[in-house]
C-alpha cells in the first residue's frame, strides 16, 4: 500500500498530507482530495523507488490538470524538474498532454480508454530499470525507455533540456501533483519490482 506521503520540499514533516499553512490536501470520503489551491505543494512518498508498479484511481473536474510523477529527487525545488509525469489533463488538444501521456515527451493515443473525467479512472505506471509503461483503465497507452537515444532527442527538443538530469534518477519519490485544480486520488498501491521482472497484462 502507498501508506505515507509528505509535502515536497519538507523532509522534516511527519504529516501524511500537507498541513503547513492552509492545508490544500485532505482526506474526503476515503480519498485524498486536492482542493485546487494555487501554490500548494505536491505530495511525495517518504520512500524512494527504482523499479515498481503503481496502481491508483483518480477523478477530476472537466478540464483539470494534474499528474503522477516518479523518480523525483529533492535536490531540485520542483518535482517536475527530475520526475517524468503521467499526465492527467482532460480535453487536451495537444496529444503530448492528453491523459496518460508522458508529459511533453511521449503522446498518448486518442484515449479511447478514458472514462468521463467526473468518473473514477485507473492509472497504472510500471517501471522496470529504464523501461516505463503507462496504463489507463486497463490499456497500455505509452511505452518508453529512460536515457535511450530517442529519450535524449525528445528531452533536447523540450523545455526539459534546461533541467540537467531530468528523468535520469535511478530511484526517487513518487509524487502526486497539486496544480491548482481539484482532484481526488484513492486506492493507491505500489509494489517494488526487480528491474527485469515481467509485467502482468491487465
Amino acid at each position: 500500500m502507498l501508506k505515507s506521503a509528505r509535502p515536497a520540499g519538507n523532509s522534516s514533516s511527519t504529516a501524511t498530507t500537507s498541513t503547513a499553512g492552509a492545508a490544500s490536501a485532505k482526506l474526503e470520503f476515503r480519498a485524498l482530495y486536492f482542493d485546487g489551491r494555487i501554490g500548494a505543494p505536491d505530495l511525495i512518498t517518504r520512500e524512494r523507488y527504482a523499479s515498481f508498479e503503481l496502481v491508483l484511481e483518480w477523478r477530476t473536474e472537466p478540464g483539470a490538470n494534474s499528474g503522477i510523477l516518479f523518480r523525483v529527487s529533492e535536490k531540485n525545488s520542483q518535482t517536475y524538474e527530475t520526475g517524468p509525469e503521467f499526465q492527467i489533463l482532460n480535453n487536451a488538444d495537444n496529444p503530448h498532454q492528453r491523459t496518460g501521456s508522458n508529459y511533453a515527451l511521449h503522446a498518448a493515443g486518442l484515449n479511447e480508454a478514458t472514462d468521463d473525467p467526473d468518473d473514477w479512472n485507473e492509472a497504472r505506471i510500471v517501471v522496470r530499470g529504464s523501461d516505463v509503461e503507462h496504463w489507463l483503465n486497463g490499456a497500455r497507452i505509452v511505452r518508453y525507455t529512460l536515457g535511450s537515444d530517442d529519450w535524449k532527442q525528445r528531452v533536447a527538443a523540450s523545455k526539459f533540456d534546461s533541467m540537467p538530469g531530468y528523468g535520469l534518477e535511478e530511484e526517487g519519490h513518487i509524487a502526486l501533483q497539486a496544480h491548482g485544480n481539484p482532484i481526488w486520488f484513492r486506492h493507491a498501491r505500489v509494489r517494488r519490482l526487480a528491474s527485469n521482472a515481467p509485467v502482468q497484462e491487465s
